[in-house]
This record gives C-alpha cells, sequence and structure tokens, in this order.
C-alpha cells in the first residue's frame, strides 16, 4: 500500500465529531499514515495538539490566522510560544500570514502579527506554514525580510508561475492540494509539471477544498489520493513515487524523525 503524508488538516474541527474514528479509519485505510493538524488560533491550536498527541504518526502546528483577533495581542503571542512548547508533537508554526480576499483585519495589523509569529518560528526553530490569500507580493515580501533561516511551506499554493519559481528558488515548499483537480486548474498543473519534486507536499486541507466532482461535500484525509493521481500524471511517474516523495519531503520540511 501507497504511505501517504497529509500535511495540512484540520480534523480536530467539530465538522469531524460525528465520526472522527470512523474518518481516521478511513484515512489509514487510504494509505495516509501521517497527518499534520494545522492551529490557526489559540483554542484551535491546543486542540490540534491533543488530537496529534492521540494518534501515532501525526504532528500539530500552532499558529493564529490573520483574521484572528487574537492574531494583534502580544499576550497572545506568548501563549502560543509556551503552547509550542508544551508537546513534542508540535512541529511548526502555523497557520500563519496575510489574507485579502475579505479584508476582514486591517492590512498592517495582518502584517504585525504575521511578523511577530515569524519570529517565535526563528527563536524556537520551528517551520512555518503559511496562509496566503490573495496577498502573494506581501506574503513574499515578509517572508523575505522576517523568515531567513526559517523552513517555509507556502500552504494550498495559489501563486502564479513566477511567483513558484521565486519560493522555489528560496528554498519554500509548496502544498497541492484537490485544487490540481479542477477543470480551470490548467496553469497550476503547468506550473507543477516543472516543479522541483523536493519541494512538493500534499495536503486535503480537510475539512475545505474537496476534490473536483465533490465541491460542496466535506473534504477528509483519504482523499489525499485525488491530488496524488493528477500529479503522478504530470510527472509521469507511478502512484507509488509520488506517495514515497512527498511523504519524505514533508518528514523534512517538518523534522521527523525517520521511521
Amino acid at each position: 500500500m501507497n504511505v501517504y503524508f497529509d500535511s495540512h488538516c484540520h480534523l480536530f474541527m467539530k465538522d469531524f465529531n460525528d465520526d472522527r474514528d470512523e474518518v481516521v479509519a478511513r484515512a489509514r485505510g487510504a494509505g495516509v499514515a501521517h497527518m499534520a493538524f494545522i492551529g490557526y488560533g489559540l483554542d484551535s491550536s491546543r486542540r490540534a495538539v491533543e488530537l496529534a498527541e492521540k494518534l501515532d504518526g501525526c504532528c500539530a502546528t500552532v499558529g493564529i490566522h490573520p483574521h484572528d483577533p487574537d492574531n494583534l495581542r502580544p499576550a497572545a503571542w506568548d501563549e502560543l510560544a509556551a503552547l509550542a512548547a508544551s508537546s513534542s508533537r508540535v512541529a511548526a508554526i502555523g497557520e500563519v500570514g496575510l489574507d485579502y480576499h475579505r479584508d476582514v483585519a486591517p492590512r498592517d495589523g495582518q502584517e504585525t502579527g504575521f511578523r511577530a509569529q515569524l519570529a517565535l518560528a526563528r527563536r524556537l526553530g520551528l517551520p512555518v506554514v503559511i496562509h496566503d490569500r490573495e496577498a502573494h507580493a506581501d506574503v513574499m515580501r515578509v517572508l523575505g525580510e522576517a523568515a531567513e533561516g526559517v523552513a517555509v511551506l507556502l500552504h494550498s499554493f495559489s501563486g502564479d508561475e513566477a511567483m513558484a519559481r521565486e519560493a522555489w528558488g528560496r528554498g519554500y515548499y509548496t502544498g497541492v492540494s484537490s485544487r490540481v483537480t479542477y477543470p480551470k486548474a490548467d496553469a497550476f498543473r503547468a506550473l507543477l509539471r516543472a516543479a522541483p519534486r523536493d519541494r512538493i507536499l500534499l495536503e486535503t486541507d480537510a475539512p475545505y477544498q474537496a476534490p473536483a466532482g465533490r465541491r460542496g461535500r466535506r473534504c477528509e484525509p483519504a482523499d489525499i489520493v485525488h491530488p496524488a493521481a493528477p500529479l503522478a500524471d504530470l510527472w509521469g511517474i507511478p502512484l507509488g513515487e509520488i506517495a514515497r516523495t512527498t511523504t519524505a519531503n514533508a518528514r523534512r520540511f517538518f523534522r521527523l524523525p525517520e521511521p
């Protein structure tokens, strides 16, 4: 069986409260041996850590989303630092970044919180998982100024070819979600064809980003096979090699020991 690493999911959310054990069982049955539970606020980060501690092969990230009011509260950054140090299952800071899609929070405030959490990642020696929605130029600017020496993963990459090449040139990792299955994602598939294979991670973003043909339904970690298949086609390699390569990349990014 192919072994996958879902590098970005939110299995602690209420969307899974009724059948979380069954969802985990389906993930294991699909070959998902590893999952990263991604926090996006203090409460969700705590729940991510608690769930990771219960499941073999799983890790958690702790971070504050740019639209969360705590993003601007220095005391919250201290709480986040304490949470990051509270468990060996905490593997990164995130998801953090900038979100201009709805401009819920002032852009300068978003950047303040982003920079504070990048500084925390540097201080703790942890990688960062980046949330970037319609803020590509500013995300890359801030990372260039404030993330030196930090391993960076651009979650569910949505930039263009120029941004991808700049990110890969800096050594950043990029997450491939079920967006690669969408009919209008031709440009995304084209840039992935020439992507450096040691910089690509698979993710579901569960419960979000269900694959083509299942839009509007809940996504879950077992759906990792949906972005894996088109990537195998683009690279012209077997699905098993996609699983091995992207799992190795995720383990390297999250600095997990070899199995």
